[in-house]
């Protein structure tokens, strides 16, 4: 791919090789390799949409603004990049460079839009992990949620089924299905990797296990006061709603709902039964 299709047409006329430019050695902003990644994969996928600013001084253009968007290109191999080229006294250069910067990052996001910005790009497949939001900003923002208060209202919205006990008490292995992950321990240890990624691998392993909430209800129902405080407080079983949110089950609460009306579709039940 050529170099001048990662740069917007209007801004090619721009263009100029990607050696001639010497990074900021006084660059008070700093670019890790997750922000170069981000950088170019943006790049990548809309092309560069602004052009970098560079001083002209000693027979050097020094970037003043675009750093991490001159590194970030170098890295995913252009030779050319769009810039705009000033003649000033350093002095003048400095100070819009840290302007440049300390601008960008007063600003702050409007939660309400972002959330369903954020809701929208998921739905069209969009990976936004690839411009820098995390996991848990995906999980924050697609759910609506933007502080603690929130969080609350939300889901307290959640509808929680509510089963009846049948009245048999099932065996302790058949309250989780732990078929696959015993597949991928198996695996795991019959390599040959270092013990450490082992037990690395074994542990992430465990988030293939399958709980039963249906069968776990009815265990819970024969069990002693301890065992049912302890299963309480690990959100297996949620008795008191208000106080499960207190304990920080606001997740595991939507999830476990979410499973176990899946689970009754599954059998041909509804929730209530």
């Amino acid at each position: 791919m050529d170099s001048l299709d990662f740069i917007a047409e209007d801004l090619r006329p721009l263009a100029r090789p990607i050696t001639d430019f010497t990074p900021d050695p006084a660059n008070t902003r700093h670019h890790d390799d997750r922000s170069y990644e981000v950088i170019g994969n943006s790049i990548k996928m809309f092309r560069q949409r602004k052009p970098i600013v560079a001083q002209r001084k000693n027979g050097q253009l020094i970037v003043r603004a675009g750093n991490g968007t001159l590194e970030a290109c170098k890295r995913i191999g252009m030779d050319v990049i769009a810039a705009v080229i000033i003649d000033e006294d350093s002095t003048s250069a400095t100070a819009y460079a840290v302007s440049d910067n300390k601008t960008a990052e007063i600003s702050t996001w409007d939660e309400s839009i972002l959330r369903k910005t954020i809701s929208g790009l998921l739905d069209e497949g969009v990976c936004i992990e690839d411009f820098g939001f995390t996991a848990e900003d995906i999980n924050i923002y697609s759910d609506g949620q933007s502080s603690d208060k929130d969080r609350v209202e939300y889901t307290k919205k959640i509808e929680i089924p509510i089963y009846q006990p049948k009245g048999e008490k099932p065996e302790i292995n058949e309250l989780t299905d732990s078929s696959k992950t015993d597949f991928l321990v198996a695996q795991i240890n019959s390599s040959n990797l270092p013990e450490d990624i082992k037990t690395f691998l074994v542990f992430a392993a465990q988030r293939h296990r399958v709980f039963k909430y249906d069968k776990i209800a009815e265990y819970y129902c024969h069990a002693g006061a301890e065992t049912q405080q302890l299963f309480e407080n690990s959100a297996l079983v949620i008795i008191d709603f208000d106080k499960a949110i207190e304990n920080g089950f606001v997740k595991l609460t939507e999830y476990i709902a979410d499973s176990y009306i899946e689970n009754q579709k599954i059998r041909g039940l509804d929730s209530g039964d």
